[in-house]
């Protein structure tokens, strides 16, 4: 049977991993996001399933930031 420490340690290097892996994925986040961009301006014109994704993608990366964000009081800067 594990120690209450042992356990505590496992969920600490589990959260650190997780952590770093959902850094990592918002860069790909802001790469994917700035290649679609340059497309944008060069004139690509997207279908509307794209969009969708688009749509999608930002409301799911604002839920994350509101949640964070909170309401704890004090003005956060606008991006």
């Amino acid at each position: 049977m594990k120690k209450f420490n042992e356990f505590k340690s496992e969920v600490k290097e589990e959260e650190d991993y997780s952590d770093e892996m959902a850094y990592g994925q918002l860069e790909r986040c802001i790469d994917f996001a700035t290649m679609l961009r340059k497309r944008y301006e060069d004139g690509f014109t997207f279908e509307p399933w794209m969009l969708s994704k688009i749509t999608k993608a930002e409301d799911y990366l604002n839920a994350v930031y509101g949640a964070l964000d909170g309401d704890d009081g004090e003005i956060e800067p606008t991006v």
